[in-house]
């Protein structure tokens, strides 16, 4: 990393101390959020490299959330477009040509609505792993099925929309 990119970094880990500050009310809700997906299985959280809690699953990146209650995700283009157009999230809140989208959370609804898309985000980065992990598996087939009812975007992402698949 080149001593401007470290810069970079510092400053924006400056901005999101302040975020904490400023959006004091809704720490114990991040706090909540992260507690419930870091239950999920092989889940770890970690700092997250410009702020933030970054969750991972099998060492993959499938989303942060910011002090400020939004989440990132990432996602291919085409499901990134639909998962937009259909109201499950915004364009990425800095730059709208990254295949992430974002989410805001303010209050204990929004994160049933962001959790469809969060499991979303954890199935794609799970990826072929959910083959020899039968409990992350079951979990994201039974979550999916239960939370994700948009048949076309199940399918679009891959995932075959039936409880008995893995």
């Amino acid at each position: 990393m080149t001593d401007s990119q470290k810069e970079k970094v510092k400053e924006l880990q400056q901005f999101e101390e302040k975020l904490k500050k400023k959006h004091a009310n809704l720490q114990p809700l991040i706090k909540q959020w992260s507690e419930i997906i870091c239950s999920w299985p092989e889940v770890e959280r970690c700092k997250h490299m410009y702020g933030g809690i970054e969750f991972r699953v099998f060492n993959r990146s499938f989303g942060h959330i910011h002090a400020n209650g939004l989440i990132d995700l990432p996602f291919k283009k085409e499901l990134r477009d639909v998962l937009i157009e259909r109201g499950y999230a915004q364009w990425h809140h800095f730059k709208k040509d990254l295949l992430w989208v974002s989410v805001q959370l303010k209050k204990p609804a929004d994160f049933e609505k962001a959790r469809p898309v969060l499991l979303l985000s954890y199935y794609l980065k799970a990826g072929d792993y959910l083959r020899e992990f039968p409990v992350a598996a079951n979990f994201i087939n039974h979550e999916l099925n239960l939370h994700f009812k948009d048949t076309e975007i199940l399918k679009l992402s891959g995932y075959l929309h039936s409880p008995n698949e893995s």
